[in-house]
């Protein structure tokens, strides 16, 4: 049986910033097997939520989404999907309340796995749900809000240049599409995560081959507000170089993480 692990950690004051962080609680949540965590926010009740996917006791996974109070108490717990691989990959809060997820569907797709956009009130409850794609492969890693509207990131192997390709979504709040972009060469291109920049255009991060220097780079790309290509860099050598998240800096730059194994 495999649980999800969550601690809380808490910095030592400035006096002791070399001093290691003490663990304040840590709490396993989960049933019966494999059950994951991928995304958590504070939410403006001052308590957190995370998403992700639960594995049931007949041994079908899906998305899963749940509140604990600050010293990690459960207070509620909701699972979603069919009789496939269902999951969540990120969560946000609503402006007007509720949360949207960003995600992947298998039990209802068009082909192996299928973007899904889920979306609930604040306890969870009155889900709505749009899955979309094609034949092949398509998911959703991430979803930000922007003026009520809702802008995902992820990839497609259905539609687009090659392999796979960045795919850029914008729908209103009810899931009708403003706009369904993809973004990459005739590799596998992927985007993990978008912003909305301090001047109103769109970043994403990811990773890409195509335009890779090495076996994969790296990937920033910067988009007009409508989803339309301004420019794109690339950041890696002759390995994998992987970009996973990134937050904008005060001067207008960008902090990324990722993982790397070039030399």
């Amino acid at each position: 049986m495999k649980k999800i692990f969550f601690f809380l950690s808490v910095i030592v004051s400035s006096f002791f910033c070399y001093s290691q962080p003490n663990i304040v609680w840590q709490k396993n949540f989960g049933d019966y097997m494999n059950d994951v965590a991928n995304s958590i926010i504070l939410s403006s009740d001052g308590n957190y939520v995370f998403a992700g996917k639960k594995t049931t006791f007949n041994k079908k996974d899906e998305a899963w989404i749940a509140k604990i109070d600050t010293n990690g108490n459960l207070i509620n717990e909701k699972s979603y999907g069919g009789k496939q691989v269902d999951q969540a990959y990120c969560i946000i809060e609503l402006d007007n309340s509720g949360f949207a997820i960003a995600g992947q569907n298998q039990s209802k797709s068009n082909g192996f796995s299928d973007a899904w956009f889920l979306s609930t009130n604040n306890i969870f409850k009155k889900p709505q749900s749009k899955i979309t794609g094609g034949k092949i492969w398509d998911e959703v890693y991430s979803v930000i809000e922007i003026n009520n509207n809702l802008l995902y990131a992820g990839y497609t192997s259905s539609f687009g240049a090659g392999a796979a390709d960045a795919w850029i979504l914008k729908t209103t709040d009810k899931g009708q599409v403003i706009f369904d972009k993809t973004y990459g060469g005739s590799d596998y291109d992927v985007a993990k995560c978008a912003i909305e920049s301090f001047d109103g255009s769109i970043f994403f991060i990811g990773s890409t081959e195509s335009e890779s220097a090495g076996k994969k780079d790296a990937w920033l790309v910067n988009l007009d507000a409508s989803g339309n290509l301004k420019w794109q860099k690339t950041y890696g050598n002759s390995g994998f170089d992987i970009a996973n998240d990134f937050v904008q800096t005060n001067d207008g730059g960008f902090l990324i993480v990722g993982t790397t194994n070039s030399k």
